[in-house]
C-alpha cells in the first residue's frame, strides 16, 4: 500500500530531517504555492514540497474537491457558501473558481434541501 490508500501520511516540513504525520481527515484545505503546498489543519498549517496536482492524487476524491486552481477543500469542512466563496470550519474563505464551479455544485447538489413546491415569488 502507498500513501494514497492510507488514512495518514508523513510530509517533510520545516527543513531536512523533520517529518510530520498528517491524518487526511484533519485537513481543512490545501493551498498551492508554486512547487509547494500549504496543508491547512484546524489550527496549524504545514508547507511541503509537493504540487497541488500531487495532493489531488493523494487525497480521496469523495472527501476532497478541487475548487480553484490553487485550492483543494475537505468537503466535511464546508460550513457555508455565499456568492463565489466557500467558508470552512477553520474560518477560511476560499474562492470558488469559475472553471470548478459546475463540478463543485454537481457534488453538493444532492445534499441540498429544496422544496418541490413552486414559488409565487419571482
Amino acid at each position: 500500500m502507498n500513501a494514497i490508500d492510507q488514512p495518514v501520511f508523513f510530509i517533510q516540513s520545516e527543513g531536512k530531517g523533520k517529518f510530520v504525520k498528517i491524518k487526511k481527515e484533519q485537513i481543512i484545505y490545501v493551498e498551492s504555492a508554486l512547487n509547494y503546498v500549504h496543508i491547512h489543519l484546524q489550527e496549524q498549517s504545514y508547507l511541503t514540497y509537493l504540487t497541488i496536482y500531487e495532493m489531488q492524487d493523494i487525497l480521496p476524491p469523495g472527501s476532497f474537491k478541487r475548487v480553484h486552481k490553487s485550492f483543494i477543500i475537505n468537503l466535511d469542512a464546508v460550513v457555508s457558501l455565499q456568492a463565489n466563496f466557500i467558508y470552512l470550519s477553520n474560518g477560511a474563505r476560499i474562492a470558488l473558481g469559475p472553471n470548478y464551479r459546475k463540478d463543485f455544485f454537481d457534488t453538493i447538489n444532492p445534499l441540498m434541501l429544496k422544496s418541490k413546491r413552486q414559488t409565487w415569488l419571482k
